[in-house]
Order: structure tokens, then sequence, then C-alpha cells
């Protein structure tokens, strides 16, 4: 049956880490089910952590070295 409203989903990922992200890819290739994926964290442009500028973690909720699309892998490294 198709979705009749924009809010209608067949599949919820909640999770935009590498699992989440590969289940949703998985679904949206091999099915025609409707994907939601949903994350608490910030856009990849907009992660920050603020350690490298203060020498102390801060503990952001969320935070951005765990929280957003790509997860923890995402983020770069300090050098």
């Amino acid at each position: 049956m198709p979705a009749t409203r924009k809010t209608d989903f067949d599949v919820v990922i909640v999770g935009a880490g590498p699992a989440g992200l590969f289940a949703a890819h998985h679904f949206c290739e091999h099915s025609t089910l409707r994907v939601l994926v949903i994350d608490k964290g910030k856009g990849p442009l907009k992660r920050r952590c603020r350690i490298n500028d203060y020498c102390e973690c801060f503990k952001c909720k969320p935070c951005d070295i765990l929280s957003g699309i790509g997860g923890a892998g995402l983020f770069p490294t300090a050098n």
C-alpha cells in the first residue's frame, strides 16, 4: 500500500551511524519501503569538538564526536 502522507514510513531507523546508514541504504536498494533515518546529532559541517580550543571536554549534549550522521568515524582526528 503506498504512503498517503509525507509522514507515513514503513521503516524508521534511529541513529545515522554506519549501521543505520547501511540499513537505510539496503532497504532503499532492495525494496520499495519508505525509510526515515533520524539522529540527534548535528550535520557533518556543523560538528565541531571544542576540546582542541580549550584542552578539556565540555561534555556537550549531544556530543559532536559521538552523535551525528556517520557516527564517530566521520569526525576528523586531531593532529
